[in-house]
Protein backbone atom coordinates (compact mmCIF):
# COMPACT_ATOMS: atom_id res chain seq x y z
CA UNK A 1 0.00 0.00 0.00
CA UNK A 2 2.63 2.14 0.70
CA UNK A 3 6.00 1.17 -0.32
CA UNK A 4 5.59 0.55 -3.97
CA UNK A 5 3.56 3.55 -4.33
CA UNK A 6 6.43 5.79 -3.25
CA UNK A 7 9.27 3.55 -4.80
CA UNK A 8 11.00 5.95 -6.38
CA UNK A 9 10.85 8.62 -3.56
CA UNK A 10 12.57 5.88 -1.26
CA UNK A 11 14.99 5.02 -4.00
CA UNK A 12 15.94 8.91 -3.55
CA UNK A 13 16.18 8.70 -0.04
CA UNK A 14 13.31 10.92 0.48
CA UNK A 15 11.72 9.13 3.42
CA UNK A 16 10.81 12.12 5.17
CA UNK A 17 8.66 12.91 2.13
CA UNK A 18 7.41 9.35 2.37
CA UNK A 19 6.16 9.45 5.68
CA UNK A 20 4.46 12.53 5.64
CA UNK A 21 2.54 10.92 2.84
CA UNK A 22 2.10 7.87 4.98
CA UNK A 23 1.21 9.94 7.88
CA UNK A 24 -1.85 11.42 6.50
CA UNK A 25 -3.45 7.95 6.05
CA UNK A 26 -1.98 5.51 8.00
CA UNK A 27 -4.81 5.56 10.93
CA UNK A 28 -7.25 5.16 8.46
CA UNK A 29 -5.46 2.16 7.17
CA UNK A 30 -4.55 0.65 9.80
CA UNK A 31 -8.61 0.78 10.99
CA UNK A 32 -9.75 -1.94 8.32
CA UNK A 33 -6.87 -3.93 9.74
CA UNK A 34 -8.15 -3.07 12.97
CA UNK A 35 -11.21 -4.07 12.25
CA UNK A 36 -10.79 -7.33 11.14
CA UNK A 37 -8.14 -8.24 14.04
CA UNK A 38 -11.23 -7.22 16.38
CA UNK A 39 -13.56 -9.85 14.41
CA UNK A 40 -11.47 -12.94 14.85
CA UNK A 41 -10.79 -12.31 18.87
CA UNK A 42 -14.62 -12.16 19.44
CA UNK A 43 -15.03 -16.14 19.98
CA UNK A 44 -11.64 -15.71 22.24
CA UNK A 45 -12.56 -12.49 24.45
CA UNK A 46 -13.48 -13.14 28.28
CA UNK A 47 -16.91 -11.56 28.68
CA UNK A 48 -17.95 -12.67 31.72
CA UNK A 49 -19.42 -16.25 31.56
CA UNK A 50 -20.09 -15.30 28.32
CA UNK A 51 -18.43 -17.13 25.12
CA UNK A 52 -20.03 -16.36 21.62
CA UNK A 53 -19.10 -17.47 18.60
CA UNK A 54 -18.11 -16.15 15.04
CA UNK A 55 -18.22 -12.32 14.82
CA UNK A 56 -19.10 -10.41 11.88
CA UNK A 57 -20.05 -7.43 10.61
CA UNK A 58 -24.20 -6.98 9.28
CA UNK A 59 -25.64 -4.44 7.11
CA UNK A 60 -29.38 -4.13 7.01
CA UNK A 61 -32.86 -1.92 8.06
CA UNK A 62 -33.24 -1.03 11.58
CA UNK A 63 -36.70 -2.20 13.27
CA UNK A 64 -37.36 2.04 11.70
CA UNK A 65 -36.67 0.91 8.26
CA UNK A 66 -33.35 3.13 7.81
CA UNK A 67 -30.47 1.49 6.41
CA UNK A 68 -27.48 0.78 9.37
CA UNK A 69 -24.02 -0.70 10.01
CA UNK A 70 -22.87 -2.66 12.87
CA UNK A 71 -19.27 -3.42 12.61
CA UNK A 72 -19.16 -6.59 15.13
CA UNK A 73 -22.26 -8.92 16.05
CA UNK A 74 -21.94 -12.22 17.37
CA UNK A 75 -24.26 -14.33 19.12
CA UNK A 76 -23.37 -16.25 22.91
CA UNK A 77 -22.91 -20.26 22.34
CA UNK A 78 -26.24 -20.21 24.39
CA UNK A 79 -27.88 -17.95 22.05
CA UNK A 80 -29.41 -15.53 24.64
CA UNK A 81 -26.83 -12.82 24.20
CA UNK A 82 -25.55 -10.85 21.31
CA UNK A 83 -22.79 -9.09 21.36
CA UNK A 84 -22.93 -5.60 19.66
CA UNK A 85 -19.93 -3.24 18.79
CA UNK A 86 -18.18 -0.33 17.12
CA UNK A 87 -14.79 -0.26 16.11
CA UNK A 88 -12.65 2.95 16.27
CA UNK A 89 -9.37 3.32 15.40
CA UNK A 90 -8.51 7.00 16.62
CA UNK A 91 -6.80 8.74 19.21
CA UNK A 92 -9.96 10.76 19.98
CA UNK A 93 -13.24 9.03 20.62
CA UNK A 94 -16.50 10.88 22.11
CA UNK A 95 -17.29 8.88 23.94
CA UNK A 96 -20.88 10.09 24.86
CA UNK A 97 -21.92 10.28 20.96
CA UNK A 98 -20.41 7.12 20.45
CA UNK A 99 -21.70 5.35 22.95
CA UNK A 100 -24.98 6.72 22.41
CA UNK A 101 -24.77 5.61 18.57
CA UNK A 102 -23.92 2.29 19.42
CA UNK A 103 -27.29 1.95 22.20
CA UNK A 104 -29.34 3.67 19.09
CA UNK A 105 -28.11 0.48 16.68
CA UNK A 106 -28.93 -2.00 19.31
CA UNK A 107 -32.39 -1.13 20.42
CA UNK A 108 -32.72 -0.64 16.41
CA UNK A 109 -31.24 -4.67 15.52
CA UNK A 110 -34.25 -6.18 13.95
CA UNK A 111 -33.43 -9.62 15.33
CA UNK A 112 -33.08 -9.20 18.95
CA UNK A 113 -35.45 -11.39 19.50
CA UNK A 114 -35.63 -10.75 23.90
CA UNK A 115 -31.71 -11.42 23.91
CA UNK A 116 -30.03 -9.58 26.43
CA UNK A 117 -27.29 -6.99 24.75
CA UNK A 118 -23.60 -6.45 25.15
CA UNK A 119 -22.70 -3.07 23.92
CA UNK A 120 -18.57 -2.63 23.33
CA UNK A 121 -16.66 -0.64 22.34
CA UNK A 122 -13.29 -1.70 20.40
CA UNK A 123 -10.89 1.20 20.85
CA UNK A 124 -7.39 2.15 19.98
CA UNK A 125 -6.56 3.17 24.02
CA UNK A 126 -8.50 3.08 27.17
CA UNK A 127 -10.82 5.58 28.14
CA UNK A 128 -12.07 6.98 31.59
CA UNK A 129 -15.72 7.66 32.23
CA UNK A 130 -17.37 5.46 29.80
CA UNK A 131 -21.29 4.66 30.85
CA UNK A 132 -21.90 1.88 32.50
CA UNK A 133 -23.90 -0.31 30.09
CA UNK A 134 -20.40 -0.03 27.89
CA UNK A 135 -17.40 -2.12 27.55
CA UNK A 136 -14.13 -1.33 26.08
CA UNK A 137 -11.72 -3.57 24.42
CA UNK A 138 -8.43 -1.92 23.88
CA UNK A 139 -5.75 -3.56 21.80
CA UNK A 140 -4.05 -5.45 24.46
CA UNK A 141 -7.50 -6.92 24.58
CA UNK A 142 -7.42 -8.19 21.75
CA UNK A 143 -4.05 -9.77 21.37
CA UNK A 144 -4.48 -11.80 24.83
CA UNK A 145 -7.54 -13.21 23.16
CA UNK A 146 -5.63 -13.93 19.97
CA UNK A 147 -3.13 -15.61 21.85
CA UNK A 148 -5.92 -18.05 23.24
CA UNK A 149 -6.30 -19.21 19.76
Amino acid sequence: TFVLANKSMLEYGLTDQVWDKIAERFNQYISFIWEDICLQAVPYLSIGNTSFGAASRWWGNGLDGASMEIDIAAESADKKTLLIGEVKWTDKVRINEVSNQLIAKSNNIPFLKNRKVINMLFLKKAIRNVPDNIRIITPTDVLAALRKK
